[in-house]
């Protein structure tokens, strides 16, 4: 479907396409759509250019994965959607909630690699305070897990400055992942798995 969109520039009106419910197993062609960020890219004729983020729903039947954009900070999963997915929670599925663009690519690209997110966002967690302490005069605005274009992968940090990019410590992960299975989730159902959740997790042990 598309909705009208109107340039912030320009205040030309515009037919945006909009995907609410995207299922990339059925159609696999928009899951590099997504990583790219060519999916949320709006151009307008007068130049501008922006990302348009809305609510959006990621299902990947074959990693039994649902992942749920949805930008409004307050916003939560609805009750009644909680009740529907039950079956597949039955199943091993697993649910999380993303804020933007970047926490979905970073969580597919997570799934992709066949690692737990959750021992991920822990090492992100961990690994940030020695970065800040190598790296006093950076400004860092956000640290993501990456694969280069030879599948390796890497913690990048992001800085105003430019980015580093860090060999996945896959020894450290391992410990981490060990550690994480007597840990229970409290909600099951999209839970947030960024980093206010892995300084709630360390504060309890």
């Amino acid at each position: 479907m598309s909705d009208a969109f109107i340039c912030p520039n320009c205040g030309r009106e515009t037919n945006f396409p909009i995907f609410h419910n995207l299922n990339i197993t059925a159609e696999p062609r928009f899951k590099e759509e997504i990583l790219s960020h060519r999916l949320f890219h709006f151009g307008c004729s007068c130049g501008f250019e922006t990302e348009v983020v809305y609510p959006m729903l990621y299902h990947d039947m074959e990693r039994k994965f649902m992942i749920f954009m949805i930008p409004d900070e307050d916003e939560r999963v609805p009750e009644q959607m909680r009740a529907s997915l039950m079956p597949l929670a039955e199943q091993g599925y697993v649910f999380r909630l993303v804020r933007n663009v970047n926490e979905l690519c970073e969580k597919i690209l997570i799934g992709d690699a066949d690692l737990d997110d959750t021992a991920v966002e822990l090492l992100k967690f961990v690994g940030e305070v020695p970065f800040k302490e190598d790296h006093p005069n950076l400004n860092l605005s956000g640290i993501y897990f990456q694969q280069d274009e030879q599948g390796k992968n890497h913690i990048v940090f992001h800085t105003k400055e430019e980015d580093y990019a860090l060999p996945f410590d896959t020894m450290q992960y391992d410990i981490v992942s060990e550690e994480l299975k007597k840990h229970e989730e409290e909600d099951v159902f999209f839970p947030e798995i960024n980093r206010a959740w892995a300084e709630k997790i360390l504060w309890k042990k």
